[in-house]
């Protein structure tokens, strides 16, 4: 019974094959198609429909479709059952019949005859895909998910780092594996390998939040039946470490700054807790001086080939409200009197201030004042963790910084909790005795 299938469906190739060759020869557009040699389109071992429909999903992934309804359209040739991208599948996304595999063929056979290098690679492709539906790499498949799924969906900060991570540390060690071969051990070897070569754990785990993202969509375009990095043992990071000033080091520090065009990014940094990017963003319209209020709406970024960038904040918790403090609302409205475009803090020329330019300058006063040795976000650090120290409550705290949950805000700065308890317990004490 199957082989009669096959013959019934090989002599169905052959017969379309020959159509479409006298309607390209009737058009004169086209020379001759050559012969095809039908016996390479092998069903494998599987079944007809199955080994179709890993054909397809090849074919989808290469955009074959597109390519076949362009190529009958510029030829004049009827593009009946050629449709535009996406025809081709029922709703369910499975094949539509026989029709597109007799298409595909007959589209191999007319690309190779053109005698174009353009259209000999495609119907190379083409054949590949209907010799063996997985012939996809990883490598190709990566950089299709970046440019067609994440370029469109994360951050451009977000996406250089994943391109970054796929470039430096996916790519070289399982670029050449088969997509469908990949296996669980593969990225647990890549896992291990990159951890001995001296890279985070944190690195790590963000290899593992690419290729587990990109896998999940492979498995969404039926190119893979399972999501092999759902398998492995994901390196669990280190817990950050971060050192903090006292409150008389933050009022030495801001002391040595005052007569500083910068003071008020410095103020702000430590009276408001907020990041870097968000300060140097601030435009005129997210300060309400009446109320005394910062409303975080853009940040600045520099983003790989545009260079410093006005952009909105990465999540909706981190677009907030804050209060400014009184000596931060007095130093923010001595600064807007200079204050000529959108932006609050500028250069000379009004162009935004460069991140690497105010850390250079906030190292060098920490070495002339002799203060302990932290980054410009470690005043966020600090911020935080004196509110706390002061009794402030964590989810006022987490308001304040932007984070996502309270218990990032408490797992972030748990070295402050033990002074809590002893707090707590002294007023309980005080309380009940």
């Amino acid at each position: 019974m199957k082989r009669s299938i096959y013959i019934c469906i090989l002599l169905n190739l052959f017969f379309v094959t020959i159509f479409v060759q006298n309607c390209a020869e009737e058009q004169g557009n086209l020379p001759p198609v050559k012969s095809f040699p039908l016996s390479q389109v092998t069903l494998l071992d599987s079944p007809f429909k199955d080994a179709m429909d890993r054909t397809c999903a090849y074919l989808r992934f290469l955009d074959a479709d597109r390519m076949l309804f362009s190529f009958r359209s510029n030829y004049g040739l009827s593009t009946r059952g050629a449709t535009a991208p996406g025809g081709w599948e029922k709703p369910d996304g499975k094949l539509r019949g026989h029709s597109t595999g007799h298409f595909l063929v007959a589209l191999a056979q007319a690309y190779a005859s053109t005698g174009d290098e353009q259209y000999k690679t495609k119907a190379e492709y083409i054949i590949k895909g209907l010799v063996d539906g997985n012939q996809i790499r990883l490598e190709d498949f990566l950089n299709r998910y970046l440019k067609d799924v994440a370029r469109h969906s994360i951050r451009p900060t977000t996406f250089t780092a994943y391109s970054n991570l796929v470039r430096l540390h996916i790519n070289p060690d399982l670029g050449n594996i088969f997509l469908h071969q990949l296996r669980p051990d593969h990225v647990q070897s890549l896992y291990t390998q990159k951890i001995n070569d001296g890279l985070s754990r944190r690195t790590v785990q963000y290899i593992h939040a690419v290729l587990h993202k990109a896998l999940k969509q492979a498995f969404k375009w039926e190119l893979v039946n399972r999501n092999v990095s759902d398998l492995v043992d994901v390196p669990k990071p280190q817990k950050k470490t971060f050192l903090v000033w006292t409150a008389e080091q933050v009022k030495q520090f801001l002391a040595a700054v005052e007569e500083h065009q910068w003071y008020t990014i410095y103020i702000l940094a430590a009276y408001t807790g907020m990041r870097q990017g968000e300060i140097l963003g601030l435009q005129i319209s997210d300060v309400d001086l009446d109320n005394g209020i910062i409303q975080v709406r853009h940040q600045l970024t520099n983003i790989r080939g545009e260079g410093l960038t006005i952009t909105r904040p990465k999540t909706e918790k981190s677009r907030r409200p804050i209060t400014i403090p009184k000596t931060a609302l007095k130093a923010l409205k001595g600064h807007l009197k200079f204050v000529k475009g959108d932006l609050l803090f500028t250069t000379r020329s009004g162009k935004p201030i460069s991140p690497r330019n105010v850390v250079r300058h906030f190292k060098s006063v920490i070495e002339s004042e002799g203060l302990p040795e932290i980054r410009f976000h470690d005043l966020r650090h600090t911020h935080a963790s004196l509110l706390l120290e002061a009794g402030v409550h964590p989810k006022v705290v987490q308001e304040r910084l932007g984070h996502s949950s309270i218990s990032l805000t408490l797992d972030t700065y748990s070295h402050v909790i033990p002074s809590l308890q002893s707090e707590a317990a002294d007023q309980v004490e005080s309380i009940l005795s």
